[in-house]
């Protein structure tokens, strides 16, 4: 009925109007309906044109549609400050997630003491009949990290 505040409208003029803003065509079956409806609630007037009836808002039906389009904009307003707030809080859960992972690899002891008995082991005489068990170790390794990342 926002089209009424504009100007007045046939019943085919107001299908019209709805199908170019909402992309949905009503049926006349559900428009004529809904404007005998609001004339008996007195939101509406109709009146003949030639041979089309004209359908306008009365003072109470301005009042009305005024009504519910500050609504409908209050509304849309406590929506996308809710999207805003839902935007920060993905924003904020990233970024901990991200301060997670980088304080998991500075201060992972773990780590460190890998590459340390790496480093030794390496370093040792004895390095050649260690190697395949070594390989071994660091192959298993590698697939678990591996399907961790599944």
């Amino acid at each position: 009925m926002e089209g009424l505040l504009k100007e007045d409208m046939s019943g085919s003029e107001l299908i019209c109007f709805i199908d170019e803003k909402t992309g949905e065509r009503p049926s006349p079956g559900s428009i004529y309906p809904m404007l005998k409806k609001m004339s008996d609630k007195e939101f509406i007037l109709s009146k003949k044109e030639n041979i089309k009836k004209k359908y306008s808002l009365t003072k109470k039906g301005k009042k009305l549609i005024e009504e519910l389009i500050k609504e409908k904009e209050g509304l849309l307003k406590h929506c996308k400050r809710i999207n805003n707030l839902k935007s920060e809080f993905e924003n904020e859960k990233t970024k901990c997630i991200d301060i997670e992972k980088a304080e998991f690899l500075r201060n992972s002891d773990l780590i460190e003491e890998f590459r340390n008995n790496l480093t030794s082991i390496m370093q040792q005489t004895n390095f050649k009949k260690k190697e395949p068990e070594l390989r071994k170790i660091l192959k298993e390794t590698n697939k678990k990290i591996r399907e961790l990342k599944k």
